[in-house]
Order: C-alpha cells, then sequence, then structure tokens
C-alpha cells in the first residue's frame, strides 16, 4: 500500500512530468522521472521485505488466563521472533490496543454482534487507512537472526464481556517510508471479564424492591439449619462421639449390646431462581450492569451458603449451578457472557403471543424454591407472567 509520503511524491512527479513536457522545461522532466524510479525502487524493495518477513518472523501470544476479573490487571504477550538468516529492520507493529472487541454471546448459540473498543477508521480510503495504522503503529527493534523482542499488550478489562484481540499485523516499509505492506498477522486470542460481586453492599437492598408474591430476604434461598435433621429413617450406624443421645436405637442395643443411632435423610436442598431481565427496551447501559452486579452478588451469597442456583434469562435461557467455589466461578462466567437481547421472535410468539417488549422464563422445572427477579423500573410490571408474579420477589435497579 501506499503511503501518505508516496502518494505526495508520485503526485509531484506527475505534476513535474506535466509541466516539463507541455513547456519544454528538461530539467522538470528528469526530475519526475528520477521520483519515478524512486517510486518503482519502493514498490519492489517493500515488497521483497514482506516476502522474507513472512518467511523468517514468528509470532506467538501468550494469555496469563481464561477468565479474569472486572478491573483485574492482565497483561498478553506478543513474541516476535526472527528465524531466518538475515537481519530484519524497519518493522512496524499496529498498536494492539486499537484491536480489541467485546462481545456477549449468551448462554446458548445465539449471535451477539461485537463492540469495537478500538476507533478504526470510518472512510474506505486506502492511504487515509494507512496513515492511520502506521500513526498509530510502535516500531520495533532490529531483529537479528534468532533474535526475540517482546510486546506487552494490556487486557481491557474495564469492559465486561468476550474479550477478543483480532489479529495484530506486522508492517514492513521501504527504505524512504513509500510505501508498506503487512507482512505477518498475530494469532487471534480471548478472554473472559467476569463481573465482581458487590460483597461490601450485600446486605444493603437495591434502590427498591417490589415484593410480588415471597417476601425478599437479604439471602433468599438460604438453606435450613444444618442441625435439623430429615423425617425419613434412612439406616441405622455404629454410633460415633459427638452423635446425639436422642438418636440411640434402644432395641437394637438390647438385642446385641453394641451402641447403634439412627441414620435420618438430610433434609432437600433448598434452591434459587435468579431471573434476570435482559430486554433493551428495560435497560440503559448503567443499569444493566447494575443488574449484572446485583444477580452476581445474590447468586454467589446464595453458592457460599450451599445452595444450588438456577440462572434464567428473559431470552430464555437456563443454566443450573450447583454449590461450591466451583459453581461460583461458573455463575460469573455465565453473567459475564449476558448482554442486551431480546427472546428470539418465533419463541416470544408462541410463548406470549406478541413479540415486542415480551420475556420468556425457561421455568417450567422449577418448584417451590426461592425466585428473584432483576430487573428495572420499565421491565417490573411487564417482565413476568401471571403465574410466575404470585411466586417471585422482583429487585428493581437503576
Amino acid at each position: 500500500m501506499v503511503s501518505f509520503r508516496g502518494l505526495l511524491l508520485s503526485t509531484v512527479a506527475g505534476v513535474l512530468a506535466v509541466v516539463g513536457l507541455g513547456f519544454g522545461v528538461e530539467e522538470f522532466v528528469m526530475i519526475a522521472i528520477a521520483l519515478g524510479v524512486l517510486l518503482v525502487l519502493g514498490a519492489g524493495s517493500v515488497a521483497w521485505r514482506s516476502r522474507s518477513a513472512r518467511r523468517s518472523l514468528h509470532l506467538e501470544l501468550r494469555v496469563p488466563a481464561n477468565e479474569v476479573s472486572v478491573g483485574q490487571p492482565a497483561i498478553m504477550e506478543l513474541f516476535v521472533t526472527n528465524s531466518g538468516r538475515r537481519t530484519i529492520a524497519s518493522v512496524r507493529i499496529e498498536s494492539p490496543a486499537r484491536h480489541w472487541t467485546v462481545s456477549h454471546p449468551g448462554l446458548g448459540t445465539r449471535h451477539a454482534g461485537s463492540d469495537a473498543l478500538r476507533s478504526a477508521p470510518s472512510n474506505g480510503n486506502p492511504v487515509v487507512a494507512l496513515s492511520h495504522i502506521l500513526a498509530w503503529s510502535v516500531p520495533l527493534p532490529e531483529l537479528r537472526r534468532g533474535a526475540s523482542t517482546t510486546v506487552r499488550i494490556a487486557v481491557p478489562t474495564a469492559t465486561r464481556g468476550v474479550l477478543t484481540l483480532q489479529p495484530v499485523g506486522v508492517w514492513r516499509e521501504d527504505p524512504f517510508r513509500l510505501f508498506a505492506r503487512r507482512a505477518v498477522e498475530g494469532p487471534t486470542a480471548q478472554m473472559i471479564a467476569c463481573p465482581v460481586p458487590d460483597l461490601t453492599r450485600a446486605g444493603r437492598r437495591p434502590a427498591q424492591t417490589v415484593v410480588s408474591g415471597r417476601p425478599s430476604e437479604p439471602r433468599p434461598g438460604a438453606p435450613p439449619s444444618p442441625s435439623v435433621a430429615g423425617d425419613d429413617l434412612s439406616s441405622l450406624r455404629p454410633y460415633v462421639p459427638g452423635d446425639h443421645l436422642n438418636r440411640l436405637h434402644w432395641p437394637a442395643l438390647a438385642r446385641t449390646g453394641d451402641l447403634v443411632v439412627r441414620d435420618f435423610t438430610a433434609p432437600e436442598a433448598s434452591r434459587l431462581a435468579l431471573l434476570v431481565d435482559l430486554r433493551p427496551a428495560a435497560h440503559g447501559t448503567a443499569s444493566f450492569e447494575a443488574a449484572i452486579t446485583r444477580a452476581a452478588t445474590l447468586g454467589a451469597l446464595a453458592l457460599d451458603d450451599g445452595v444450588a442456583v438456577e440462572l434464567l434469562t428473559s431470552a430464555g435461557e437456563r443454566l443450573e449451578i450447583p454449590p461450591g467455589l466451583t459453581g461460583r466461578h461458573a455463575l460469573m462466567r455465565a453473567l459475564a457472557l449476558l448482554g442486551p437481547t431480546n427472546p428470539p421472535t418465533s419463541s416470544a410468539l408462541r410463548w406470549t403471543g406478541r413479540t415486542y417488549g415480551s420475556a420468556i422464563w425457561a421455568a417450567a422445572g422449577i418448584g417451590g424454591e426461592a425466585m428473584v427477579l432483576v430487573t428495572t423500573d420499565a421491565g417490573a410490571s411487564t417482565a413476568l407472567p401471571d403465574i410466575l408474579q404470585r411466586r417471585a420477589s422482583v429487585e428493581v435497579v437503576r
């Protein structure tokens, strides 16, 4: 591609050639010919250099982790190695900061668009595009045979979602910087920026809490006390120190003389159905992120209490998450993938009879567990069907 300097030089050469031939000024013609030779040599030089770089340069990208928390510093390292026989100079690498995109693919297979975190040129002029690329590019040091250099790439973890680093190109230029060509490009890499639960404000209520059918508790779905035993007798087992004496099985003691206790089934673990309203009509940018943070906080508290979480979205997606540290990681990863979206048109028509502003919930298998809907003022009145309004508490965020 011709650079702005090369375009200017070719324009000057053309003007000098026309003026020289038109007015018989041989000096102008000679200068135009010299500039033309320079342009040809520059084009040939950059073609040869880019071909040599494609054979010699090897790019390797190392990703520190697949997942990070929002705001957590993370650095990728791009290793550029010269595996050829000759020294490679005049190498420039595109600014990695302008190659990040963020997407929210959701829990299922639905497609989600990507928002560029970089400011790409808006016009289709190749000369202007190349000037933008070279202006934001970073020169690399001269690479001798077998030498390597490292480019540190900061990951923009301030944004929640799937962060994708698009291929970063390495450019070669001719000695006069009249032409430039993209010789090689690095691999694509992804990281997931997960939301962070606001546990410091866990006990506080959001801006507004609307109770539809169930009382809204600071820790919904909390399990019963572990000292409470089940009602069904499971088996008899030998006594161990610490067992309650009221569980002793006296008939077995009378027959065998051994201490035997009755073992009961544990009470059924409680569950929390966490409903998140994703409809764009119900959210602004700030309220959507606030809803994700609130859902992360409620889900993390429930999982820490040993409560299984059922994550449901207004797009009809559903994910069961077991309690524990592994489940907590799974919940944060799932919430990182959520973005504003409407349910599929066919599903909305089938279950609600309308498409605009509708929400569908895959809640058919939900039993008597606690249900909490996280939404906004705009979505509180239209998110839930009548059958769920009597059972769920609604937390409104702004």
